[in-house]
């Protein structure tokens, strides 16, 4: 704890002295000159969960299912691993020891373990949140004081400008002479969490940009459940055991390894726990063996934790296959659109590495539309033969989008003798299916090439149209094609692509014969205090003459209907543009940019403000052939329940239309 050894004190702004101080502690990691190598430390931590209050819901938060039924209130966990650190990030992490009272040793909460481990002196101090006050770039944020003392020390409290779900206050310990952060405590809140930190540094070198010891203190609370966790983190303890062991639950390992002693309520904790196994023990043995309870056992524990969390694990020869699936009933997973209305969404992650330059990986995403009761689905496996130069084969297997073709309509129209198919049914919607096989490989760090071909097979909704007028209402394409992939500034610049495909006629009873050609430009800027700059621009266009057969189906210039890649879902996609507009245009010039920041204009707005994570504005443009001035503005925020934005659409100059988009962003984190 910091405790202040003189009265006096002036605001940092005001004195040369105190200015000083704080630019040597914000320049305390670049002045320090440390060759960048890794660093690794033997850490023990402790885990205890006191759950003050719950109901029923506490079971639908990820990870504390296991801790939301049964009579236990209290739980207890340890653990003893060896860490590396890179520049006072965590790299790896090697478990060698742990002991839970937690039912199979589930990991619960582990979105707080970031928070054992603060990087003090980057931007961000837990991952990619919350603005650190001891860095240069977030200076203007925050408030400082500073009292200095004769033993060349300093206080510096800190208080932030506005009270935002981004920023702590606190004060911190510093030494005067270099600006090394000896001490810290740290107070904030985000995503549900509300936090105080308490943090001795390392003392010199390397080991200084690393916490000694961290205590953290969390309150959780949502719909009437409260939980409090106190986590304890000792690091650079000396290797008493074997490096070779792994995952062991033995407790008189345990005592071996820990630097300090249990309270009497931990201690009561563990007597309690063994108590309860050595009573299920006993009555085990006298009773008869019993059919399981299907209830129970499977219903419960089983199909009731994959529900609600997410499932992952490993298998393989040394644990080199690894799977990971989102839960099966997830709000993060859920959205909603004027168009769409209410998204469901899963996604299923797998892979396995055979050496450091070979693996293979799939991902599963698929998603369903309550409202256009449409389904999609999206699988490609990716084997990857040489890592170091980015060689990759990818087979890809999708169906479920929509695609329009207005000239085959219009042909049907023709054959009928009609303005307008009967009941207005519509004749223009075919459901699309596509395989698609592409390899690519770096030549060098500023150039990559791509080879492939895609196979498509597009039905007609409205099958019986076609068939009363004597047309086919199935056609496929077969087209190979090749994709250059140009990094004028190497692979933190911008990306630009050159794509060229060309549809062959009759082969695998191809209807189509078209040549497409495309070029987009992507950047994704990276500006200090979590701040980024999203920039794409690019068109196409057919070089071909468009029939009723050849449908205009771009790469780049498509309707995104499973959202992902970007650093949101809104950003390089047009909103509010018809479905219909991206296959009916032969030609078509886009730019899109988004600008990003954790505090830009409503996180200042007091109370609401606090809540607001990330705002972003849109501005997007679009000339096609049946479109020639096309425009949308928009504007977003996340915060750590949702994400909500609107957006407005102009057309040839003339207002067009205006939409909202919503997301779920609830355990985005955990």
């Amino acid at each position: 704890m910091i405790v202040a050894l003189a009265p006096s004190w002036t605001w940092a702004r005001d004195s040369s002295e105190e200015r000083q101080v704080l630019l040597r502690m914000f320049h305390y990691h670049d002045s320090m000159g440390l060759t960048q190598d890794s660093l690794w430390s033997n850490v023990y931590v402790r885990h205890q969960f006191n759950i003050e209050k719950r109901n029923p819901l506490l079971m639908c938060v990820p990870t504390l299912y296991h801790v939301s039924y049964g009579d236990e209130r209290s739980f207890l966990s340890e653990s003893f691993s060896t860490v590396s650190f890179f520049d006072g990030k965590v790299i790896t992490s090697n478990r060698h020891i742990q002991i839970s009272t937690i039912k199979r040793y589930r990991k619960t909460m582990p979105n707080l373990m970031p928070y054992l481990t603060p990087n003090l002196y980057q931007e961000t101090i837990i991952n990619e949140n919350i603005l650190s006050p001891f860095h240069y770039h977030n200076r203007f944020f925050y408030k400082y004081r500073v009292i200095i003392y004769p033993n060349e020390t300093a206080l510096v409290t800190i208080r932030p400008r506005t009270f935002n779900t981004q920023t702590v206050k606190g004060q911190a310990l510093v030494c005067t002479r270099t600006g090394r952060v000896i001490t810290t405590m740290l107070e904030g809140e985000y995503d549900m969490i509300h936090f105080n930190i308490d943090v001795i540094m390392g003392d010199e070198g390397l080991l200084s940009l690393i916490p000694k010891q961290c205590t953290l203190i969390a309150r959780f609370s949502l719909l009437g459940n409260r939980l409090t966790a106190r986590h304890q983190a000792i690091f650079n303890l000396p290797g008493v055991i074997p490096d070779t062991l792994v995952d062991s639950h033995d407790p008189a390992l345990m005592a071996t390894v820990r630097p300090d002693s249990l309270t009497e309520e931990q201690k009561e904790i563990y007597a309690q726990y063994e108590a309860r196994m050595k009573k299920k023990e006993e009555e085990r043995k006298q009773e008869k063996p019993s059919k399981p309870n299907f209830v129970k056992d499977v219903l419960w524990d089983i199909i009731g934790d994959n529900v609600v969390n997410r499932i992952k694990g490993n298998f393989g020869m040394d644990n080199r296959g690894s799977f990971r699936t989102s839960p099966l009933f997830n709000p993060l997973y859920m959205g909603y659109s004027d168009r769409r209305g209410v998204t469901y969404r899963f996604d299923a992650r797998g892979a396995y590495t055979f050496n450091d330059n070979q693996d293979i990986n799939t991902r599963v995403k698929l998603g369903y539309s309550f409202k256009q009761r449409q389904f999609y689905f999206y699988m490609p496996v990716t084997y990857t033969f040489d890592k170091a130069h980015g060689g990759f084969v990818t087979f890809e297997f999708g169906f479920g989008d929509r695609i329009s073709n207005s000239l085959v309509a219009q042909h049907v129209l023709d054959l009928a003798q009609v303005d307008q198919w009967m009941e207005g049914k519509d004749i223009e919607d075919f459901k699309d299916s596509y395989f698609q096989i592409k390899g690519h490989y770096d030549i060098s760090d500023h150039v990559g090439v791509s080879l492939g071909a895609v196979f498509h097979r597009r039905g007609a909704l409205n099958k019986e149209a076609y068939h009363e007028v004597g047309l086919q209402s199935r056609y496929h394409s077969f087209s190979p094609n090749i994709e250059l992939q140009l990094r004028p500034l190497g692979w933190r610049g911008p990306i630009i692509t050159a794509d060229y495909e060309r549809g062959i006629k009759g082969m695998f009873k191809s209807d189509n014969n078209y040549e497409r050609w495309e070029f987009d430009m992507s950047y994704i800027l990276d500006l200090p205090c979590m701040r980024f700059l999203s920039l794409r621009a690019g068109g196409g266009f057919y070089s071909t003459a468009i029939d009723k057969y050849n449908f205009v189906d771009y790469t780049n210039f498509r309707e995104n209907n499973i959202p992902g890649s970007w650093n949101d879902e809104w950003s390089g996609n047009f909103e509010l543009l018809s479905r219909k507009m991206y296959n009916t245009s032969r030609y078509y010039l886009r730019s899109n940019i988004t600008y990003e920041s954790p505090l830009l204009a409503l996180s200042w707005v007091p109370w609401i403000g606090h809540f607001i994570e990330k705002e972003r504005m849109y501005v997007s443009v679009l000339k096609a052939e049946r479109l020639k001035h096309y425009e949308e503005l928009g504007y977003s925020f996340t915060n750590r329940l949702f994400s909500f934005g609107v957006f407005t659409a102009f057309s040839e100059g003339k207002y067009d239309s205006f939409g909202l988009r919503f997301g779920f962003e609830l355990f985005s984190h955990w």
